[in-house]
């Protein structure tokens, strides 16, 4: 192949798709912080083979043929930042961190073991997800009381009284939750701040039961982090032999030496308090800040290791890792030391320096490249570049999505439109989703779909739960849901809609005509078929994803003439308020359409929710690989 070098100008809008194509990327004059060295190296050249830095070096190199050539022009090349405290609760929040520069995370705890979904769908391959290191649930007195699912999940554990207390049991958790995989453990050693009922000066565990937990960790390999907000329960956490005190308002000279003493790390997040409200009942965001400069000021000049934890969950607007390095700045760090923190301190703080958090030959292609100096102005590390995962090079600042407004007698229609690169013209798959507990996922399909070039529009269909909460992504402001597909006198309004959204679609430069494909989740797909059916010629090609099946609809399956691709799940929701939501009704559905049309795949996940495919991380992904084989056997471009 012959050699590409390509200007910095079109890394964002013409190399990504080739870069993934090879397996060799050579980055040409970079200024490297290496998060290493005391001082940055200026024009190296840095060759990653196969996910892992395999050279580096100044002046001329030797670059494979098949290689892909960036000439960074004296951008700043570093190590992927590390965020060692996040809560996240979705994909997209993973996918949020991971734009922002975060290539690894270590969570504070996760709810039903996200952390390790998250984590085992980055190792199989989900270059769009940071590396995660998941401690699972906390280690707390309430902790049985906070997730009533845990005897379930551990009946070892069934006889353990609420308050969880004594050695034994601490022990008894401890081991149950390395039976699951976590990669640390995570303590509550005093009670929370922030919050009305709680007292954050409370120790929660005894020294004894403190010194159990750790052990019991250390025996499976598994090192401690310890939410101390408090002195006394922080000194006692020290002292058992954490690895890490997250938070620390309140740590005293004492718990400070002998943090020092003992080599513990720790992490201030001081991010978190950007995003509490004031409470006049509980702590003052402001004074807790001020509180953490000054303690970390003072770990910092006793030479105890500082990395850097936001504590946040990447939510939109939201701080990220380059917001908690600013504060490091308050608290007197100098910028290369904060570099260090949130890089090369981090991963040995979390015991991963041997593949991660430094750039040099061996160690995984995790990086950052920013337009500016940060040892000149630290909100430099805002402004990326590119980031670099295992080897694949992600988008970043500028995104192939927009969002786009369509009016329509019933309403406005919010819908989010992903475009790949080149001139086109492009297939379009247009995704009507019936619920927002999706719609992450949906957005993150239009993605997949923009790289592999098509079209892809997320709008999403049901609005009849606005404002409890939920995430919405692309809400149409519409007074009512439509209804299912055995209700045609009520759907007039949904075709219409439709018929708008397509009418403002096909204006895009970029769209392929005679190449529009409906794709549609729950109700969303009883719309698409209802569309289908109604409008013979306008589509080309129709995905169904959890649909409802009415025996009218079984009926009237001979009217749908266009190639179809069925995804389901195999199991009955039990909290579906819908009778046709019914795996058995499903494959009628399908016996009765494969009667007149040839162009039919079905694709039954066993043991999944019939409407919860993307609630798991392996199957989102093998869906996404069956809607692009489905699209690429009817659509070349």
């Amino acid at each position: 192949m012959k050699k590409s070098i390509i200007s910095l100008c079109l890394i964002i809008y013409a190399l990504i798709v080739s870069a993934q194509d090879s397996s060799i990327i050579v980055f040409q004059n970079a200024n490297v912080i290496d998060g290493i060295s005391d001082k940055p190296i200026l024009n190296i050249a840095i060759v990653i083979d196969h996910g892992k830095i395999t050279d580096i070096r100044k002046g001329k190199i030797k670059i494979p043929s098949n290689a892909v050539i960036i000439d960074l022009k004296g951008k700043w090349l570093l190590p992927g930042y590390i965020d060692a405290h996040v809560h996240l609760g979705d994909f997209e929040r993973a996918q949020r961190a991971l734009r922002s520069g975060a290539t690894t995370v270590r969570t504070g705890g996760s709810r039903n073991f996200f952390g390790i979904t998250m984590r085992e769908a980055h190792r199989h391959g989900r270059a769009d997800l940071p590396d995660v290191l998941d401690a699972g649930n906390q280690v707390r007195p309430d902790m049985f009381d906070l997730d009533s699912s845990l005897v379930k999940k551990f009946p070892e554990l069934a006889n353990i009284k609420s308050p969880l207390s004594g050695t034994d049991n601490v022990r008894r958790v401890v081991k149950a939750l390395a039976s699951k995989g976590v990669d640390h453990i995570k303590v509550i050693a005093t009670e929370r701040a922030g919050i009305v009922d709680t007292d954050p000066g409370k120790q929660t565990f005894t020294d004894e039961e403190l010194i159990a937990i750790v052990d019991e960790a250390n025996k499976a390999g598994l090192k401690v982090m310890a939410h101390a907000s408090a002195d006394e329960g922080a000194y006692a956490a020290v002292k058992a032999g954490v690895r890490s005190i997250e938070h620390g308002t309140f740590l005293s000279d004492k718990t400070l030496a002998l943090m020092k003493s003992k080599g513990t790390y720790y992490v201030p997040t001081f991010s978190f308090w950007d995003e509490t409200p004031a409470n006049p009942n509980n702590i003052n965001p402001i004074l807790e800040k001020r509180r953490r400069i000054d303690v970390t000021k003072k770990a910092y000049k006793m030479g105890i290791r500082i990395v850097c934890g936001t504590d946040t969950r990447y939510s939109e607007p939201g701080h990220t890792i380059a917001d908690e390095a600013l504060y490091l700045q308050k608290a007197g760090m100098p910028e290369m030391e904060i570099i260090k923190a949130m890089t090369s301190t981090a991963a040995q703080c979390l015991g991963i320096q041997d593949r991660t958090g430094s750039i040099k030959k061996g160690m995984e292609a995790d990086i950052v490249i920013l337009k500016q100096d940060p040892l000149k102005d630290l909100n430099a590390l805002h402004d990326i570049l590119m980031v670099v995962n295992n080897g694949q090079i992600r988008k970043t600042y500028l995104d192939s999505i927009y969002w786009m407004q369509v009016k329509t007698d019933s309403g406005v229609i919010h819908a989010a439109v992903a475009t790949p690169k080149g001139s086109g013209p492009f297939p379009t798959v247009i995704i009507l989703h019936g619920t927002h507990g999706f719609a992450q996922e949906y957005l993150n399909i239009t993605r997949h779909l923009a790289d592999s070039g098509i079209i892809g529009v997320a709008a999403c269909w049901f609005a009849g739960r606005k404002g409890e909460g939920l995430s919405f992504i692309t809400p149409i402001d519409f007074a009512d849901a439509p209804p299912l597909v055995d209700e045609p006198d009520r759907f007039r309004f949904s075709r219409k809609s439709i018929d708008s959204l397509i009418a403002k679609l096909i204006t895009l430069p970029k769209i392929q005509k005679g190449a529009l494909v409906l794709m549609g989740h729950a109700r969303g797909a009883g719309a698409c078929l209802d569309y289908v059916r109604t409008h013979p010629g306008k589509i080309q090609a129709l995905i169904l994803n959890s649909c409802g099946y009415s025996p009218e609809v079984i009926k009237r399956a001979n009217e749908i003439n266009v190639p179809v691709l069925m995804l389901h799940g195999t199991v009955n929701p039990p909290f579906d308020g819908s009778p046709y939501h019914d795996i058995e009704l499903a494959r009628q559905f399908e016996d009765a359409l494969k009667k007149t049309n040839k162009d039919v795949e079905v694709k039954y996940y066993e043991g999944s929710d019939i409407n919860g495919l993307f609630s798991n991380a392996a199957q989102f992904t093998d869906t996404v690989e069956q809607i692009l084989l489905f699209l690429r056997k009817y659509f070349r471009n």
